[in-house]
């Protein structure tokens, strides 16, 4: 389970006649103070120099099989446990808000499909007759 905060960035909200909404979402584990590292982030691919491109929310392979933070050689993906964004305007954050709950949703409900996966079963088969 996963708790998200979403929050305006403060600073934002002084600017006169802004044309963007500044909206950090932050992710935590169940007990809402552990940060979940849940968003994938592109190491240099925004346009703006020394930036980093929010690619989306992990899928349950890359929960283990990408680093945490910042990249590593060789692998230009990394996750994070928040997320900022520049929304055209309120209505757009609120949609883009409500697609990060449906993909962290889709997350979760996939993580506890790996560990049912997880258990072992075994069966003999032997031939009828």
């Amino acid at each position: 389970m996963f708790v998200l905060q979403r929050e305006e960035v403060e600073e934002a909200s002084s600017i006169p006649n802004r044309q963007t909404w500044p909206v950090r979402i932050s992710a935590f584990e169940a007990d809402a103070t552990t940060p979940a590292k849940i968003f994938v982030y592109h190491a240099g691919a925004s346009p703006l120099p020394d930036k980093d491109f929010f690619s989306c929310v992990a899928g349950a392979p890359q929960m283990t099989e990408l680093p945490e933070d910042s990249p590593e050689e060789g692998v230009p993906f990394y996750r994070t446990s928040t997320l900022l964004i520049y929304a055209r305007s309120p209505s757009h954050a609120t949609e883009f808000w409500n697609k990060i709950q449906r993909a962290v949703q889709d997350l979760a409900d996939n993580l506890s499909l790996v560990d049912a996966l997880a258990l072992v079963e075994t069966v003999t088969i032997t031939p009828d007759t």
